[in-house]
């Protein structure tokens, strides 16, 4: 089974910009801190709904973020022409 087109360039996640890597291992942190507090966290109704709502975000975000992705080499090169 492929890769989704979004998922492709996580086989270059080192090549990431540092700041975009960042960003993604702490959605990854998100989502197993939303579920963790849902499973195992007594919340009122109001605190579950607001979980709900970041692990729906965290898991778009996770899901978008590889198809945004820039190659850094590719950046720093637009960067200088832009300079």
């Amino acid at each position: 089974m492929a890769w989704p087109k979004s998922f492709r360039k996580l086989s270059n996640f080192s090549s990431w910009p540092a700041n975009y890597r960042f960003a993604y291992v702490l959605v990854i942190a998100g989502i197993f801190v939303c579920l963790g507090v849902l499973v195992f966290g007594n919340q009122p109704a109001e605190g579950q709904v607001l979980l709900g709502l970041g692990l729906i975000v965290c898991l778009v975000l996770g899901w978008m973020m590889p198809s945004w992705a820039l190659d850094e080499t590719e950046e720093k090169a637009k960067r200088a022409w832009r300079k």
